[in-house]
């Protein structure tokens, strides 16, 4: 995910991957749902980060938080996912360099 806002990830199956199954990389907008999801078997070739990865080193002025222009973007929500952190990754949620949305 990239340079997006209010997005809706649900009912999926993240698996057997090189590297994290879902990134969200970027202080966009927010407000995206990550909801009944399944992540294992992710990191198998990198182990720097968990299924979950996301990080923000730019900010951008929306209006997506409170209808105000402003660099503070609406809160993501995780919620009601099954995630295993194998293959050495770091954890299974891994906000990384800036990211506390």
């Amino acid at each position: 995910r990239s340079s997006d806002l209010q997005n809706v990830l649900a009912g999926n199956i993240f698996f057997n991957g090189p590297r994290a199954g879902i990134n969200f990389n970027d202080g966009f907008g927010g407000a995206s749902n990550l909801t009944e999801n399944l992540l294992f078997n992710t990191c198998r070739e990198s182990g720097d980060h968990g299924p979950f990865n996301s990080w923000d080193r730019q900010v951008y002025v929306t209006k997506v938080n409170n209808g105000t222009a402003s660099p503070v973007k609406a809160f993501d929500t995780i919620s009601h996912n099954f995630i295993i952190a194998n293959y050495d990754s770091q954890e299974a949620i891994d906000n990384d360099d800036g990211s506390c949305y």
